[in-house]
């Protein structure tokens, strides 16, 4: 009778090691979206029934503690209505994005004719959400609430950009390279587009892959 009672107890050991998750790392893939028509400037409103709606692309996050990077996944050659093809690049060349959890240790990784090269994060965005922050603007407060992959998502504003931030993840980035000191990004909602997790795997991460590459060039904007 002992010896079952032991077995028993030694198999519900078993099973509860194997159901905790370690949340401290891993990878989350988000779904981009961008609004083309909407990002049309005034003088390429002609071409806006040349081209498809939206572009869809991906972005992939590797995390381990406040340790975090991005890789962008371009989206190619799309065809619009008319057969008009369109090359969809990323703004100056960014590729992705590394962070040590600190906006000042926060760069864009930018991949131009073949060479690479690091820019000194200048987000608008996040220094408005800081400059809010600090004034006690309304804009800021946290209103609303939204379920992302098992999260319960607060959202913080700065200027027309909703961010759906966790704070039971360690990173502070999020996609379209956006820093926050408020936690990780797991949705952003814009006027020209939006982007949110799909996915989230909690697999292991060499701490050294995310580290800020010290034999690349860094630019300032």
């Amino acid at each position: 009778m002992k010896a079952k009672m032991m077995f028993v107890l030694a198999t519900f050991g078993i099973g509860f090691n194997l159901s905790a998750q370690d949340k401290t790392q891993g990878k989350v893939n988000y779904e981009v979206s961008i609004n083309l028509h909407a990002s049309l400037k005034p003088d390429q409103l002609q071409f806006k029934d040349m081209i498809p709606e939206f572009s869809t692309s991906e972005e992939v996050l590797y995390f381990k503690g406040n340790l975090a990077k991005i890789e962008r996944v371009s989206p190619g050659e799309q065809e619009g209505e008319d057969g008009v093809k369109i090359k969809m690049e990323f703004e100056g060349g960014k590729k992705g994005m590394y962070s040590d959890g600190t906006f000042e240790g926060t760069y864009n990784l930018l991949e131009k004719d073949g060479k690479k090269s690091l820019q000194v994060m200048n987000s608008k965005i996040g220094k408005k959400e800081n400059r809010d922050e600090k004034e006690g603007s309304k804009e800021n407060q946290r209103t609303k609430t939204k379920e992302i992959l098992g999260f319960t998502c607060q959202s913080v504003a700065a200027g027309d950009v909703t961010m759906w931030i966790t704070k039971e993840l360690p990173f502070k980035i999020g996609p379209f390279g956006i820093f926050s000191k408020e936690g990780a990004i797991l949705g952003l909602d814009m006027k020209t587009g939006k982007a949110y997790a799909t996915s989230i795997d909690y697999v292991p991460v060499k701490a050294e892959e995310l580290v800020v590459p010290k034999d690349l060039p860094i630019e300032k904007k």
